[in-house]
């Protein structure tokens, strides 16, 4: 009789303790409104009006990181295409063929105009994308992987 009331003493302590471990856990981690990149921001913002003595708004500073993000891979992207027709693999005409296309693109992606405009995309020569194209029968993941790497703000 004895032996019983340690176990079940044993087991409802275990079953308390684990409650509290997981109700912790989970109160810690609850989203409180605050993403990550806000609180970064937030945190810049702070820095920057502590050394400069400038308050700096954290949502405009947000914004100009994504502009500027932007800007990089436009400038990025133009310059590999350049790089092609430097070396011959690509013509003038095929690079701004495809400049245009990516700027084509629609907003949001997995929609029936997105994979419509993916089917729309320019011809190329064969070798020139990294993971296969139309000419050579290639197809699944490796133009989901091109797509992740040419149109990352696509990726929601």
């Amino acid at each position: 009789m004895h032996l019983k009331k340690k176990f079940l003493i044993t087991g409802v302590l275990c079953v308390v303790v684990l409650a509290g471990v997981l109700g912790g856990f989970a109160i810690a981690s609850a989203d409180d409104g605050d993403s990550a990149r806000d609180t970064l921001m937030d945190k810049v913002a702070e820095i920057y009006q502590k050394n400069t003595g400038t308050a700096i708004d954290a949502q405009e500073l947000q914004k100009a990181f994504t502009e500027a993000g932007g800007a990089v891979r436009l400038n990025m992207r133009d310059q590999m295409l350049q790089k092609l027709v430097d070396e011959g693999k690509i013509t003038q005409e095929q690079a701004d063929a495809w400049k245009s296309w990516l700027e084509s693109r629609p907003d949001k992606a997995l929609t029936d105009e997105f994979k419509t405009w993916m089917e729309s995309r320019p011809e190329i020569p064969s070798g020139i994308m990294p993971f296969g194209d139309r000419q050579s029968g290639m197809r699944g993941l490796g133009n989901k992987l091109k797509a992740r790497i040419c149109f990352p703000d696509l990726n929601d």
